[in-house]
């Protein structure tokens, strides 16, 4: 129990006297020895929350790191300096058969479309690849610094 201590003037029957001495509740009829264990459960309570929290932050923040790593892997062919390169090279090909004549409309055709889905596979996965840098200084609680607004291939393109 809390002790108080208590000075003061007392006066009884016409007399006045000074005391000095402790007080203390007595638990009988006491209500705030509940409310006590009330605010102590809450208290509890908050901690294991906020302690839950931690581990879905730092779960999030793992998941996050693994999924750029595994973004990063699977577009290391689109940060390949000569990509668009071979990229073109196929399709002048393609070009050049058909100008010769050996090659058909569909060749020419398939290797443009084969160009333009390769570019859109690209930027979908430079998109994701983005998205995921920016879930991770999110929740690492970094601020976002000037390589996260380059652009993903003007790192591997140099």
């Amino acid at each position: 129990p809390d002790l108080n201590p208590e000075v003061g003037l007392r006066r009884t029957m016409g007399t006045e006297a000074l005391y000095a001495g402790l007080s203390f509740d007595l638990p009988l009829f006491d209500r705030q020895s509940r409310q006590v264990d009330a605010a102590r459960a809450e208290l509890r309570a908050a901690e294991l929350e906020g302690q839950d929290l931690v581990r879905q932050l730092e779960a999030q923040r793992s998941a996050a790191q693994a999924s750029l790593a595994a973004l990063t892997e699977a577009g290391v062919h689109f940060t390949v300096p000569d990509w668009a390169d071979d990229l073109n090279q196929a399709v002048r090909a393609a070009e050049a058969r058909w100008e010769l004549g050996v090659g058909t409309l569909f060749e020419l055709l398939d290797g443009r479309r084969a160009r333009i889905d390769a570019i859109s596979a690209r930027e979908r996965w430079a998109a994701q690849w983005l998205i995921a840098q920016a879930r991770l200084l999110r929740l690492s609680g970094a601020p976002a610094s000037a390589d996260f607004f380059c652009e993903p291939f003007a790192r591997f393109d140099s």
